[in-house]
Formats: structure tokens, C-alpha cells, sequence
């Protein structure tokens, strides 16, 4: 979980019996951001078919989204990060920090 100033959120949990359905396929749905993607869980008790699903996650990048990040990217105070002497550290301390 990340928790930050103004937000902490939380990855939930499905849980489901298994022995309940005949058919099911859990998928992940990769969307390009950190490291949390989706799953995508289809449940088929009474239908045999699972149907066929394709995604296509795209991540608009022009002038003013890159502009956008630069000025986020100046806000933020870097303290936390610059202060600790193992990269492996700072690394993870950025992926949070973003």
C-alpha cells in the first residue's frame, strides 16, 4: 500500500470457491503504470465458451502530458531520495514517490 499526503490507497482482493463453477479464467490486463495490473476474472458456470477478450492500454504522450509531468516532477521535494546512499533504495523510493 502507498500511502502518501492526500491518499492511501489499497489493492483489494477477490476470493472466490472455485469448486462452486465449472469455468473460469482469471486474466491479467497490463495498463502500463508501476507495477499493478489488473485481473480480470470471468466466471462462465452454466456456458463452456469463455469468450475471447482482447485489450489494447495506450498511454497518451505529446507536448503537454510530458510538460504536465516536468512540472509535477519539480513540485515534489526530493529530499527523501537524494539523502539515502543505496540505489536499490532510492529506486524504490522514487517508484513510491511518482
Amino acid at each position: 500500500m502507498r500511502v502518501q499526503n492526500t491518499s492511501a490507497p489499497a489493492i483489494d482482493n477477490i476470493f472466490i470457491d472455485v469448486s462452486q463453477f465449472e469455468s473460469y479464467t482469471l486474466t491479467p490486463i497490463i495498463n502500463s503504470v508501476s507495477d499493478h495490473d489488473e485481473q480480470l476474472l470471468i466466471i462462465s458456470p452454466d456456458d463452456p465458451h469463455i469468450p475471447k477478450h482482447k485489450f489494447n492500454t495506450t498511454r497518451k504522450i505529446n507536448m503537454y502530458t510530458i510538460s504536465d509531468f516536468i512540472d509535477k516532477l519539480r513540485c515534489k521535494s526530493w529530499d527523501t531520495i537524494c539523502n539515502s546512499e543505496d540505489v536499490n533504495e532510492m529506486a524504490i523510493l522514487f517508484l513510491i514517490f511518482i
